[in-house]
């Protein structure tokens, strides 16, 4: 399979691209799905996708270039001084911690400007982010990428455990599938924090506790959590993975000897912990549900009232005729 889909108009459209534009189509509706579960509309997920999807690709290119410029050998400062050579995307070059930070500062500044739940957005954000990249991770096979060490072991030579590449500039051969490594990771991290947002089985347990011993009577207690612990726990657990995953791949982004990736990956691992610590002692609980503002532009009749009224005048006018009668019999007599 070539990395080309198709021609429109001329212009080459990528499998890559499809996947990727697939991934945030499939993160989008699973967002508005689960919005009403951190008491945030869905429109809001719509207008916040318009604001984090550009600042996540700037953010992706831009820490993908400040790496290879500075570090990534000689020639490459030189390469970048073309400003066109910097937004050029066609010819690769994106990272997804570059990413994932464009996304989080988007995020922060659309919470500020609607004034929303920062934490409880974020929490929607990790969710449906691990798993776009747990799709978007395929890409990098159509485009033979983010591979790991040669695999000599005819043995271990198999997908899904290594995969034979034969892209130019590459010794042809079977290297570690690390992009699967990272793809399953990510869906398995995904089925886990949605199981956490959701309560359901032995999460749901985790989040009753949580709200017993908090004081909290919660209206769904086994969807009871603190906003912001499953962006914390998608910072341990993608950070954890990618610094395993990160130490075998062949392509990794540095700073003299060190990979920049297993050092930023290794941070989220440790904040991410602290974080939930910290977070399952003094958090506030995530809302539970979405609830729609009522209008008081017009006013309420109240049906009790006029419920009541009709009695009375019946009461008032059989009075009246009593009373006519009465008038009438003291009059003949």
């Amino acid at each position: 399979m070539g990395n080309v889909a198709f021609k429109l108009f001329g212009i080459e459209i990528a499998w890559y691209g499809i996947i990727i534009t697939a991934a945030v189509i499939m993160a989008i509706a699973i967002a508005v799905s689960v919005a009403k579960h951190r008491g945030v509309r869905k429109d809001d997920i719509y207008d916040m996708a318009l604001l984090t999807l550009p600042l996540g690709i700037i953010g992706a290119r831009l820490y993908y270039v400040v790496f290879d410029a500075f570090w990534g050998g000689a020639g490459n400062l030189d390469y970048y001084k073309n400003f066109w050579n910097i937004i050029n995307l066609r010819n690769g070059g994106l990272a997804i911690y570059g990413a994932v930070i464009g996304g989080f500062i988007a995020v922060l500044l659309f919470c500020r400007f609607r004034k929303i739940n920062r934490l409880a957005m974020l929490d929607i954000a990790a969710l449906v982010v691990i798993l776009a990249q747990g799709i978007g991770r395929w890409g990098n096979f159509i485009n033979q990428e983010a591979f790991g060490s040669a695999v000599t072991n005819p043995a271990w030579q198999w997908f899904p455990f290594a995969v034979h590449i034969t892209r130019p500039g590459v010794a042809q051969g079977w290297y570690m599938a690390t992009f699967f490594y990272e793809s399953l990771w990510a869906v398995l991290t995904f089925v886990v924090l949605l199981a956490w947002m959701k309560g359901w089985g032995f999460f749901g347990k985790i989040n009753t506790r949580w709200a017993q011993k908090r004081g909290i009577d919660a209206q769904y207690p086994r969807r009871a959590m603190p906003a912001g612990n499953l962006l914390w726990g998608y910072l341990a657990l993608y950070g954890l993975e990618r610094a395993i995953v990160e130490y075998f791949r062949t392509d990794s982004l540095m700073i003299g000897p060190l990979k920049v990736s297993m050092i930023l990956s290794m941070a989220m691992v440790v904040v991410g912990i602290v974080m939930l610590f910290v977070n399952n002692r003094t958090g506030q609980m995530a809302p539970q549900e979405y609830i729609e503002p009522q209008k008081n532009d017009e006013p309420v009749e109240d049906p009790a009232v006029e419920e009541t009224a009709e009695p009375q005048d019946e009461q008032e006018m059989q009075d009246e005729q009593e009373a006519q009668a009465d008038d009438a019999e003291q009059a003949d007599a």
